[in-house]
């Protein structure tokens, strides 16, 4: 009997796949709320904005109760009973006649969207965007059309690990799949934005881990590697001068009275990367700044029925009176809260998840919310991963969803689930292009 146990154990150790979406989130709601607690409790961290860090207990309470939801909700039946009483349409191949088209038409559109964006003066976070292209009526449509080139990179890596796995002519695929990574990568690290370099790459890992076995020892390389490079660029390429702050550069007066930055200490480049990484993902101290703030304060920020119809509903062009998404008052909450400085009118802070539903139902907010969100996470991996026996429609509108999910646990409740119903029209509009005739 015991070795029974540890035989199912040690299966379950084996199939255990990081981007199964109930796993996912787990693991990401442990990394932004207890990551940094942990590393302050060790005396680990040496960030200066963690001289005087006090742990928020309450806040990893509240985040554990959150946690133990979201299991609860998903480990149940509830979300495996309506995926398998839905009648399910995503299984299937695709035709690969048409698979060429959808990907060029998708790749095409969105490399004209970016030219556009880049045209319209939307391109460099680091910047102040562009009033005009900020304010335009078509400004929410260009956001929606960045992800064509994240579909078109889904679409190329599964027909190419569909058909290598299949022993199919896979090598024009390998090009056009790796060629839009590297592209996307390209194109992402010059607007200093993070998210535009991972999101990506952790759509290559996600589709070869659903398609092929991948060695955990890769995906924990990449993880690394992201950590080490990703996250210290952006914050330089957003802010040069940390590079002095953190006494990297040597910024004092050469020959003639210009900065010299041939000096590079590197004993303070290690406190820095580890310091750009961790205060990045730590979502403790945001969340513990909502749990202390007057409930009259901050329920106002909440999401509600109407922002989720609002975002739902018709682009800004054909809606000129839309009303702003909850997520515009990103800037608004941060002052708010008193963690951005006075003078910050670009920075952008997400509540996270179970902020939001805090500010909407208090603790019984966090507590049915996550466990509804729980259900419906095991709904989506059951329907389109677990029973379509990871078809590639399945896999398709998986990956995008994953995406959007785990984004999403940073942010507002009913902005990411608007845009999960979007897109879901969007890609069963794609896979019925995409799928072959059944043959009797």
């Amino acid at each position: 009997m015991v070795i029974t146990f540890f035989k199912r154990f040690a299966g379950k150790i084996t199939n255990f796949n990081i981007f199964e979406i109930g796993n996912s989130v787990i693991l990401y709601h442990l990394l932004i709320f207890y990551s940094v607690p942990f590393i302050a409790l060790f005396g680990i961290s040496t960030k200066v904005m963690f001289v005087d860090y006090k742990i928020p207990w309450l806040a990893l309470g509240y985040a554990a109760a959150g946690l133990l939801a979201f299991i609860i909700g998903y480990f149940t039946r509830l979300g495996s009973y309506f995926a398998e009483k839905t009648p399910n349409i995503f299984i299937g191949v695709w035709n690969q006649k048409k698979v060429k088209i959808a990907f060029w038409a998708f790749f095409i559109i969105g490399t004209a969207n970016r030219i556009i964006r880049i045209a319209g003066g939307g391109y460099f976070t680091a910047y102040n965007v562009s009033p005009l292209f900020s304010g335009s009526l078509f400004y929410g449509l260009v956001g929606y059309l960045d992800w064509f080139w994240y579909i078109a990179l889904v679409i190329a890596f599964i027909n190419y690990y569909k058909l290598k796995k299949e022993s199919g002519d896979y090598k024009k695929w390998r090009l056009l799949a790796f060629g839009v990574l590297m592209i996307e990568i390209f194109y992402g690290a010059p607007t200093c934005s993070r998210i535009a370099v991972i999101v990506p790459i952790l759509l290559y890992l996600l589709v070869k881990s659903f398609v092929f076995k991948i060695k955990y020892l890769q995906i924990g390389f990449v993880f690394l590697l992201m950590a080490l490079i990703l996250f210290p660029f952006g914050d330089i390429c957003r802010n040069f001068s940390l590079l002095n702050v953190y006494q990297i550069l040597d910024s004092s007066p050469g020959n003639h009275g210009q900065a010299n930055y041939s000096a590079i200490k590197i004993e303070n480049i290690g406190g820095f990367i580890m310091d750009s990484f961790w205060g990045r993902v730590n979502r403790s101290f945001v969340f513990s700044k909502i749990l202390s703030a007057p409930r009259a304060d901050i329920s106002s920020y909440g999401s509600s029925l109407s922002n989720f119809f609002s975002t739902l509903g018709p682009p800004k062009f054909l809606w000129p009176n839309k009303p702003l998404s909850v997520n515009s008052l990103g800037n608004s909450i941060g002052h708010s809260l008193g963690v951005l400085y006075p003078e910050d009118s670009k920075t952008s802070i997400g509540p996270t998840l179970i902020g939001d539903f805090y500010m909407i139902s208090g603790i019984l907010g966090i507590i049915l919310g996550m466990f509804f969100m729980g259900a419906l996470s095991r709904f989506i991996y059951d329907y389109l991963i677990k029973l379509t026996n990871v078809s590639s429609s399945g896999l398709m509108i998986y990956s995008i969803f994953w995406v959007q999910v785990i984004q999403g646990m940073d942010n507002w409740v009913a902005p990411v689930w608007a845009s999960l119903i979007k897109f879901f029209i969007l890609l069963t509009a794609a896979h019925l292009f995409l799928a072959a005739k059944k043959t009797n």
